[in-house]
Parts: C-alpha cells; structure tokens; sequence
C-alpha cells in the first residue's frame, strides 16, 4: 500500500488518503505500507475541497495550524519502528521538511526532500 499523508492535497490515484497524523497511524498500524508520502503542516482537514480550480490553488496555499504536524508523525514512526521501504516529504515547508527527515536519518533511514508541484 502507498499512503499520502497531507491535510488538504489530496492523494494522487493509486495512493491511500490520511488528513491527519491519527489517520496516517491507524494506515500504519493495519496494514503493510510500502511507500508514504509525507507533509509536514497540518491542520486544514476540516475543509472541504472546493472543486473549482482557483478556488482549490488558493486553500492550497494556507499553511495548517494544527498542534501536532509531520515532524510528530515522523517520530512517531520511528519510536514504533513503522518505517515502509521508501518515505518521501512533499511539504511546501523547506524548513518542516528538513527536520522530519533529520528525525528519519537519526534513525538510520535515508528519505527523499520533494515538495508538491501543482
């Protein structure tokens, strides 16, 4: 399984959608997952996607403000050892990425920093 961890992008064809850290744990704890995709702001889950183009760049450019973020997830992952094969960060936030993967390289695990291109 892939799994695409973000807020309000939703998860390309092919991928499992969780909006939030919860979602993105009950997916790890369930089932074998391969390969994730991981965003570090959260926090715009409660939004409902509009379906017009303009309308959905902008709700795309809001930052989430949710307590916990990427960064919490990608401890979590580590502590429980719940690592797939190849973690990715699609976050817009250069500085959110590059410490949930120094979280996953302390660990020992080599991820890939490659933000979300509309």
């Amino acid at each position: 399984m892939k799994l695409w961890h973000d807020d309000i992008r939703p998860a390309p064809e092919g991928w499992e959608w969780a909006r939030t850290n919860d979602e993105a744990i009950a997916y790890l704890e369930k089932f074998p997952v391969e390969e994730i995709s991981l965003d570090h702001d959260l926090g715009l889950d409660y939004i409902e996607l509009p379906e017009d183009p303009d309308e959905l760049i902008t709700v795309l450019q809001l930052r989430g403000q949710a307590d916990e973020n990427g960064f919490h997830l990608a401890v979590w992952m580590c502590y429980n050892e719940k690592l797939p094969e190849k973690i990715t960060i699609h976050s817009w936030n250069p500085d959110g990425a590059k410490r949930m993967a120094a979280v996953f390289n302390d660990y020992g695990k080599d991820v890939e920093i490659k933000p979300f291109v509309l």
